[in-house]
């Protein structure tokens, strides 16, 4: 992807944070079509997310990795899973190419999980008990 495109799909797709479910599909589907290695990923992030936002989607793939890790179901270290720098991987190499898959993946985590869901306290306040019905039919 050109930066043009970047910022083309940055205006379309609006604030991370108001709607990340949207930008984890976009990222997923650029990295379906493109295949991008570490450092095209990470211009697409840095274009894509502000500072702020790019450490949480960080730290929310670190910590799945991490209870992937704590659980048995991950061998390695996080920074050989999740490289906060760039790796050198060559994705003409068979097991680096699965590191920079596997790497792709946990950033599409990290997006996904980032953004704590907002519960919307509005909706909750429309129900209302009906001044006739008695609290267990409410209830019910």
């Amino acid at each position: 992807l050109s930066l043009g495109e970047l910022q083309q799909w940055k205006n379309s797709i609006r604030k991370y944070r108001e709607i990340p479910e949207k930008v984890a599909m976009w990222v997923e589907m650029a990295i379906k079509a493109q295949n991008p290695d570490w450092g095209d990923l990470n211009v697409m992030l840095d274009e894509l997310l502000d500072n702020t936002e790019k450490d949480m989607v960080n730290k929310a793939a670190i910590s799945a990795i991490e209870t992937q890790i704590a659980a048995g179901n991950l061998q390695k270290l996080v920074n050989d899973i999740y490289p906060l720098a760039i790796p050198g991987w060559d994705p003409n190499v068979p097991e680096q190419m699965e590191k920079l898959k596997r790497y792709q993946k946990w950033v599409v985590v990290g997006l996904k999980c980032a953004i704590p869901k907002a519960v919307n306290w509005a909706k909750l306040y429309e129900i209302k008990q009906n001044p006739n019905e008695i609290p267990t039919e409410f209830l019910n």
